[in-house]
């Protein structure tokens, strides 16, 4: 119900076969997606009240769970039965149809592979270079027939005009009543982003064998990525979707953005540049023993400086593998058919979504004028500069198990590994002293243990039909070991959750019930004297102290339910293959996390 997706996908490649075994290669990949669902509004929250909420939350699924069953769709004569919400009647059948959102997504990529030898079999050139755009557009439609065309008309009484949040006060007349300033007609949101990337890449491979036993391939190149993301919004009210697309705006409904700081317009520009060398080192003796090297140095505008120059990030990896087939032992096991263990140790490095390493300034206008006519235009800085800003770095550790038996009718593929994350992103409280509260910056540390399995059978193979499943299994376990944040208490019970060292990332807490009084009001085990409204939902818990449990700030009084994400995966894979068709039916299943049910 208020789903439909429509999508059309082309992909043209052509491969021009040159002098001196020279190749070029020319794809095109394009696709045009759109979309119907259901309109929807940003969730804001209430940190004195401790209360999540959406001004119209339109989810079919979200209303399904969350409505009680005696609110029917439809009455006694099959016509749609409405209810009150919002100050306004309410049908969810009715709502899907008059608010709904038009998704339009079009992408176009180019790309050219040029490949070249220059040593014959040993010494190659490759050459990649890729050009996209994509353009997508976001078009919430509300109509005039809506709840929420109807929440902004709702003036019946005196009641509901005090009440009613989407009327407009006339700040000249104190003493007037809310009026309705959207008397005609619906509302158009559109969000408009547009995405234009280039992309390049050169490398050099050399392999050679010696005396038939020493294998070495070597591999080195570069590439450059530049990116560029624009975004446009617009507000548009009064458009009466009834009656011919016609626009009747009431001018006292601009009178009510401007005056609660609000635009109906807007305009955005991100820029992302990064530059990357690579290279690999591969050694390999008899097929038995084989050994690699890998470094990388990286780098971004969206990083910090060193010495006012770009900050290079160096990472590596080294592995190594051991085919166990391969040895004089193995040689003769006809039920064994692949028996390989391997090995790995490096430094990984990914960009955060931290992007201050130059300050960053907006425009702005003052919004605490009550005359519009007194505003004035601006600068204010939104993020003081971090000249130590870097990549979300991690220390890798794996060891893997290759097993095939029965001709590799059966293959087992398992994993473990241990990652030691450091210079994570996350909010610091700091004193304010350059303008700025609360930063974004690299100062949490985090371990990952974890274990992968993936099983894989070939269960019919005859003639051109062939049937195999494939059976993956993963499981995580994470620990905070350093983070500076101290979030609040509505932060570490919402939905959520939040980062304390030795628990989990995001992690969901719960304030311990207690009972209840003899009034049938609930208790709470809190710090404060009153156990039924001393709940404050901004205590960071900074003024608690350890206790017995070596436990100190909101630890102290909270209960851990568990991870907000999901650290356990299974699924399961059966594809069918008959001449050049195949056929595939996927299940997938995840759980070890906890979902917080709305209150």
């Amino acid at each position: 119900m208020a789903d439909k997706v429509d999508r059309l996908t082309a992909n043209l490649r052509n491969t021009f076969f040159l002098k001196k075994n020279a190749q070029l290669t020319i794809s095109m990949l394009g696709s045009y997606r759109q979309q119907l669902a259901p309109g929807a509004f940003d969730q804001s929250s209430d940190d004195v009240f401790g209360t999540m909420a959406r001004d119209f939350d339109l989810n079919p699924y979200s209303y399904a769970l969350n409505t009680s069953r005696t609110l029917r769709p439809y009455d006694n004569q099959g016509n749609l039965e409405y209810y009150t919400n919002n100050w306004a009647p309410f049908n969810i059948l009715n709502e899907t149809k008059n608010n709904y959102t038009n998704l339009r997504v079009q992408d176009i990529k180019l790309q050219a592979d040029f490949q070249a030898p220059i040593v014959k079999d040993r010494l190659q050139y490759a050459f990649v270079g890729a050009i996209r755009y994509a353009s997508s557009s976001n078009e919430h439609n509300v109509t005039e027939n809506s709840n929420v065309a109807g929440a902004y008309r709702s003036a019946e009484n005196t009641i509901i005009r005090d009440a009613n949040i989407f009327l407009w006060r006339d700040p000249d007349n104190v003493t007037s009543p809310p009026t309705v300033v959207l008397p005609y007609g619906g509302i158009y949101f559109r969000n408009n982003n547009f995405l234009r990337n280039f992309y390049l890449r050169n490398s050099l491979t050399y392999k050679k064998t010696f005396g038939g036993k020493h294998e070495v391939d070597a591999f080195i190149g570069q590439e450059v990525r530049y990116i560029t993301r624009e975004e446009s919004r617009f507000d548009g009210y009064g458009l009466d979707y009834g009656a011919g697309l016609i626009v009747n705006t009431d001018p006292r409904m601009l009178s009510k953005i401007i005056g609660q700081s609000a635009t109906y317009f807007g305009l955005g520009t991100t820029r992302e540049r990064t530059a990357s060398f690579f290279s690999r080192l591969t050694y390999g003796y008899s097929g038995r023993y084989i050994f690699s090297f890998t470094g990388n140095m990286n780098a971004s505008n969206t990083q910090g400086l060193q010495d006012n120059r770009v900050r290079w990030t160096p990472t590596f990896t080294l592995g190594g593998k051991w085919n166990v087939k391969e040895e004089a032992f193995m040689q003769n096991s006809a039920f064994i058919n692949t028996l390989s263990l391997r090995a790995t140790y490096g430094l990984t490095a990914i960009a955060g979504t931290a992007s201050n390493a130059l300050p960053i300034f907006r425009n702005a206008l003052t919004s605490n004028r009550r005359d519009i006519s007194d505003r004035e235009i601006g600068i204010y800085i939104e993020e003081l500069q971090n000249k130590d800003l870097t990549y979300e770095k991690q220390y890798e550790a794996n060891l893997g198990l290759d097993l095939g038996i029965l001709k590799n009718r059966v293959s087992l593929t398992a994993d473990i590994y241990r990652r030691t994350g450091f210079d994570l992103f996350d909010y610091v409280r700091t004193s304010g002293l350059g303008g700025q509260g609360v930063k974004l910056m690299n100062n949490a540390n985090m371990v990952t243990r974890g274990a992968e399995l993936s099983l894989r059978t070939v269960n019919i193979k005859s003639g051109r039909f062939e049937w195999t499943s494939t059976l993956n299994f993963s499981n995580f376990k994470q620990e905070v070991t350093k983070v500076e944040n101290k979030p609040s208490l509505m932060d570490a019970c919402d939905n959520t959750g939040a980062s304390f060292v030795g628990f989990p990332r995001n992690s969901i807490f719960s304030v311990k019930y207690a009972g209840l009084t003899d009034q049938g009001l609930p208790l709470y085990n809190i710090p404060d004297p009153d156990k039924t409204y001393g709940v404050d939902f901004q205590d960071t818990g900074s003024k608690i102290a350890a206790g017995d449990s070596q436990k100190s700030g909101l630890l102290t009084y909270l209960k851990y339910e568990g991870p907000s994400n999901a650290n356990e995966t299974i699924s399961l894979q059966n594809t069918f293959t008959y001449k050049s068709w195949s056929l595939g039916c996927f299940i997938l299943a995840s759980g070890g996390n906890k979902i917080r049910l709305p209150a």
